[in-house]
């Protein structure tokens, strides 16, 4: 992914200074996903065009950090288009002129210079006017080119990939710290956990020009990942700089320290500050990493944090991530049904193994999935190797697919498939339904996926529920409640059994028409 810089001012080389990157040499890093380079292909002395080429390494996007977030084992457009990547990048590259300092020539870190950005290929989901409203405030003539989504096939229509170019006068700075936090606004996405430290980088690189922002609320949502208790705090520090307007403006360096935090899935250790008085201690549900920091088997996001979201909403603390709710549902499921054996159908890293283990009554456990990566996870999680012999012969970890007949699945009490069928296209969809109600037929079938009614929650402003984009990049389909109930139906008159439907995550009692962010299909054999 390539980004260019273009700067016009007398002795434009001297640029140099401040990005800390000479015009007669070329630059390179390595990072957690990549490589960056930085490199000047046209340089005069009225005007430099610095270029910042970012090499993704797909294979560490799969071991790295982004194996922990919605990309792991999915093919997506990360090495190809400005993300949060490009953010990480950015600050591998321009640590120094991010933050303000330059040491051989001080009086070039203030000065307004007239800067052209371009960039190639930007993802928004939003559309070109969301780049328009989040740039323009800040001092840029904005060009947004919709490109297609293949040029050889008009029809196919657009893509949600745009043609950039920023011009205005900015300091470098600025200009930096702009696309540095609003890259990962436009593409609303980030490739690794988002947590209280996000919260801090948020403060630290934007409150200079957040705080009059006129969509300040929409860029804090978007980049805190619209986790509540998060974007609380945030606004809370930005009112008190707003408080402080007629007394002399907090800086950076007031607003942070040099003691790194530890665990920022992107960042090197010298570059993640602290916000000191900005951000309460994060609870425990905030703070959580590696495999208890997502959800198993892809979940995107947005939905770990529905239930902070709701709760926060109804005025109730937030207490359990809507995941946990849903493995607590499905265990309950299976206890009422008084199962002594239970197959996780996409048992991903296997959180609800971990639960079903501790179930005395479960004499015979599987956990099946299609990942190994994903299975090695699962056994470390359960501290497998350590287990007794005979709690290895009670519980079985094993490689293998639902959508392909295989006697393993056979005979089962019950059977959980947690947030697996939306993954699912539709002639997949109809082996699995074959393979799980027509030839394994346990005596429960327990189904979670998402509903799409609540999605309006993530709506922009006189957005449609229908033109909200799905939860995770890889989700083929995520169904209403009503069609959801449509399918089921159709389950249980071609396979003989009964069903029940549930909700699962709070519900906003002033909104009872978009239900909750979950739904369950508790299926029974008749």
């Amino acid at each position: 992914m390539l980004i260019t810089l273009t700067c016009a001012m007398p002795n434009a080389p001297d640029i140099g200074y401040v990005l800390g990157k000479h015009p007669g040499s070329i630059f390179m890093r390595q990072f957690s996903a990549g490589t960056v380079w930085v490199y000047y292909p046209h340089v005069v002395d009225e005007q430099v065009t610095v270029a910042l080429l970012t090499e993704i390494d797909p294979v560490g996007l799969v071991r790295g950090p982004a194996a922990l977030t919605q990309l792991d084992q999915y093919v997506n457009d990360r090495p190809y288009v400005a993300s949060s990547l490009t953010s990480v990048a950015l600050r591998v590259a321009f640590s120094s002129a991010l933050a303000g300092r330059c040491e051989a020539r001080p009086d070039l870190v203030g000065r307004s210079l007239h800067w052209e950005v371009t960039i190639p290929a930007l993802n928004c989901d939003a559309g070109a006017d969301l780049i328009t409203r989040l740039f323009t405030p800040l001092g840029y003539e904005v060009v947004a080119e919709c490109l297609p989504l293949d040029a050889r096939f008009p029809a196919w229509g657009e893509a949600n990939l745009f043609y950039v170019r920023l011009t205005g006068e900015q300091t470098t700075q600025a200009a930096l710290s702009h696309l540095y936090v609003l890259l990962p606004v436009l593409d609303n996405a980030k490739h690794y956990y988002v947590d209280a430290q996000e919260a801090a980088k948020l403060l630290a690189h934007g409150s200079a020009w957040l705080t009059n922002h006129p969509e300040r609320d929409l860029i804090t949502r978007r980049y805190l990942r619209y986790k509540r208790p998060l974007i609380q705090q945030v606004e809370s520090s930005l009112a008190r700089l707003l408080a402080k307007d007629d007394e002399a403006p907090e800086t950076v360096d007031e607003l942070a320290t040099e003691e790194p935090l530890k665990g920022a899935h992107d960042a090197e250790p010298h570059e993640i500050v602290q916000v000191v008085s900005a951000l309460e201690a994060p609870t425990p549900t905030e703070t959580e990493h590696d495999m208890d920091a997502v959800e198993a088997v892809g979940k995107a996001p947005v939905e770990t944090v529905a239930i902070e979201t709701a709760k926060a909403t109804v005025g109730e603390p937030p207490e359990q991530r809507l995941h946990d709710l849903r493995l607590q549902a499905v265990m309950e499921a299976v206890r009422a049904s008084g199962a002594h054996s239970l197959v996780d159908l996409g048992c991903g890293e296997g959180r609800l193994l971990v639960l079903a283990i501790t179930e005395r009554s479960l004499t015979r456990i599987l956990g099946i999935d299609v990942s190994s990566t994903a299975l090695a996870r699962a056994r470390r999680r359960l501290h497998y190797e350590t287990l007794s012999d005979a709690q290895q012969r009670r519980i079985q970890i094993a490689l293998g697919s639902l959508l392909y007949r295989d006697k393993r699945l056979e005979g089962f009490d019950a059977a959980a498939l947690v947030e697996v069928i939306e993954h699912l296209d539709a002639p997949r969809l109809g082996a699995m339904e074959r393979v799980v109600f027509g030839l394994a037929r346990p005596r429960r079938v327990i189904v979670t996926t998402p509903n799409r009614d609540y999605n309006i929650r993530w709506a922009q402003p006189d957005q449609p529920a229908e033109a909200v984009r799905l939860r995770h990049g890889d989700h083929r389909f995520e169904w209403t409640r009503a069609e959801g109930r449509a399918w089921a139906d159709r389950i249980a008159a071609s396979y003989g059994y009964t069903f029940e439907q549930r909700e699962l995550g709070p519900s906003d009692p002033d909104s009872p028409e978009i239900g909750a962010p979950s739904q369950m299909f508790v299926f029974d054999l008749g």
